[in-house]
């Protein structure tokens, strides 16, 4: 009988670099791997799991390797949309003859 882990994950995070465990209980990953946050062992390390394993391998995760998905999701939103109110200014100057 298959039992489903019901835990529900703290957050989902991306690496934004490579890195190699040190022991067997910290777990590796690569730069841009999904992982799933369950909880935050300490300021410095996280507990998770690779999103892509099958197995649901957890492991230590070094809280300085990670970003999480959402807010790297709202920074990128929030640089798009400075970036047409920009773009709508420019063109706004230029249809006026406003430089």
């Amino acid at each position: 009988m298959l039992i489903l882990d019901s835990e529900p994950a703290i957050t989902i995070a991306i690496a934004h670099a490579d890195f190699v465990g040190g022991s067997a209980r910290e777990l590796s990953f690569r730069q841009g791997d999904e992982i799933i946050l369950y909880r935050q062992l300490s300021e410095h390390w996280w507990e998770g799991q690779l999103s892509s394993d099958p197995t649901g391998t957890r492991g230590l995760i070094p809280a300085l390797y990670v970003s999480n998905k959402a807010v790297l999701m709202q920074q990128h939103l929030e640089k798009q949309q400075q970036q047409h109110q920009n773009l709508v200014f420019f063109i706004a100057f230029e249809s006026y003859g406003i430089y």
